[in-house]
């Protein structure tokens, strides 16, 4: 087939990197740009437009190639802190597509609404493979093999497209970091305080980022600073975090959505995730009838795992698992 990012031209609307690049942890790192070239595009989303970034290694992987979907968790964007993923996956060959969802992102085109997002991921498959003019999937456009790859809610839309025999259709495997498919004892979200947890372990990742943003920019942001930098545009009148939990507990508990995965996903999660305890996602995930590969890392919590430079690499290697069994 043809470069993937003249694939994605063909299928996507340009975006000026000055428009994409707003805010300076959305400017590539130049150490990024030593391995990959960057292309922007408007995508299409549920509750309107939003932008993402394609950063395409020079030297692919040999054979088919292959492209991964990255979503962010709520309240961040489709750079930051995952250049460090960006980076290692693109070093294996791989194609990153980083979309900022629903709600999300510097463009202002779209809104957040928890139930309505979760078409987002579809209608942007339907965009890139499904058959020109036509609402439904087909095979009539090929283009590389694809994976979606997510953190926390990021990780929840892509278990949920992949729940769907249409979008089964396209994948060929999901990774889901921290999925955001359980919420706490007490029916909420708790939040990680990361400055008692093991301020030492905190420092190493932190300074592992300071190429990608700068000593200014490493520090996770308080939730007034959050708003600021990562602003998130609401459609109905409820808190994100009401309306994620809320999200969390009808789909994958009540509708028990995961038992329709038909493809295989590889999962991360933190032995010390205080807000998607492992013990209450292990149930649900062991629902899901595909091949389910697990990866549980003993010393880190929910946010630390958005800073683990081991998952990209694990990820890599299920990718090629993957993509060597649909060749057989």
């Amino acid at each position: 087939m043809q470069d993937v990012s003249q694939w994605l031209a063909d299928r996507l609307t340009s975006m000026p990197e000055t428009l994409f690049a707003r805010s300076q942890h959305r400017r590539v790192p130049e150490n990024c740009r030593k391995i990959s070239d960057f292309y922007y595009f408007f995508v299409p989303l549920a509750n309107g437009t939003g932008g993402a970034v394609l950063a395409s290694p020079r030297e692919p992987r040999p054979g088919l190639p292959v492209l991964v979907i990255l979503s962010h968790a709520l309240g961040f964007d489709s750079t930051y802190p995952y250049w460090h993923w960006i980076e290692a996956l693109n070093a294996k060959g791989l194609h990153v597509l980083s979309v900022d969802w629903d709600g999300h992102g510097v463009t202002g085109g779209s809104s957040l609404d928890m139930q309505t997002a979760t078409r987002s991921l579809p209608l942007l498959l339907q965009r890139l493979y499904g058959e020109a003019g036509s609402a439904a999937f087909t095979l009539k456009r090929p283009g590389p093999l694809c994976f979606l790859m997510g953190h926390a809610a990021g990780a929840a839309y892509g278990l949920l497209a992949a729940s769907r025999p249409d979008c089964s259709k396209i994948l060929s495997g999901v990774i889901a970091v921290s999925p955001a498919v359980n919420t706490g004892n007490d029916g909420t979200f708790r939040r990680e305080r990361w400055t008692v947890l093991n301020p030492m372990a905190w420092f190493k990742d932190l300074l592992t980022l300071v190429p990608y943003y700068g000593l200014a920019g490493v520090i996770p942001p308080s939730v007034k600073r959050q708003s600021k930098t990562f602003p998130l545009r609401l459609r109905i009148g409820i808190d994100q975090e009401v309306q994620l939990a809320d999200f969390v507990n009808e789909t994958f508990a009540a509708r028990k959505v995961l038992r329709n995965v038909q493809t295989p996903v590889l999962w991360f999660h933190g032995a010390k995730d205080k807000r998607i305890p492992f013990e209450r996602a292990l149930p649900l995930m062991t629902e899901i009838p595909s091949a389910l590969f697990t990866h549980v890392d003993e010393q880190r919590g929910h946010t630390r795992m958005m800073y683990s430079s081991e998952i990209p690499n694990y990820a890599a290697k299920f990718i090629d698992i993957c993509v060597s069994l649909k060749q057989n």
